[in-house]
């Protein structure tokens, strides 16, 4: 299964939950060819680094995205993906709007992991200091862990 995050630069929501998403399931004892991981970026330009925030706020996790690099979601991107989960509302509508096939695959984070949180957004750390980048890893954490068990239990 191919799995594809989207946020807006590709550079701290999307790439945090890349590598979250490995981390989870590599845990949980599930082998590295079932889900392909990827991340992309709805206003970027291909080659940008991970910030500099957001890889602190994962090596404080145990996990490294310092050779992360942004890419600028294409139509191939979205055909090829099983499942895209996007960090805000605004990305899923930008996404489906991209490409029709998209609709039935396409969820906001918070809402594939049945989160009924009236928020359905996962807010921009971009600018701010570590706290909001390790703010915002623990919420995509917390929301990761619901959707691995609910794909792993999806597999069974």
């Amino acid at each position: 299964m191919k799995i594809l995050f989207v946020c807006t630069g590709n550079t701290c929501r999307s790439p945090m939950a890349e590598g979250l998403f490995s981390k989870i399931i590599e845990s949980k004892g599930v082998s590295k060819e079932v889900y392909t991981v990827v991340s992309a970026g709805l206003m970027t330009v291909d080659g940008l680094e991970a910030s500099e925030f957001a890889v602190e706020a994962l090596n404080e996790k145990g996990i490294d995205i310092r050779d992360h690099r942004s890419k600028r979601l294409t139509t191939d991107m979205i055909e090829e993906a099983d499942l895209i989960l996007t960090m805000t509302y605004s990305h899923k509508t930008a996404v489906i709007q991209k490409s029709a096939n998209a609709s039935e695959k396409t969820y906001t984070l918070k809402e594939y992991a049945n989160h009924g949180d009236s928020n359905m957004d996962i807010a921009d750390p971009f600018g701010m200091d570590i706290d909001a980048y390790q703010q915002c890893a623990e919420e995509i954490s917390t929301t990761l862990e619901s959707i691995v068990n609910k794909l792993i239990g999806e597999q069974i």
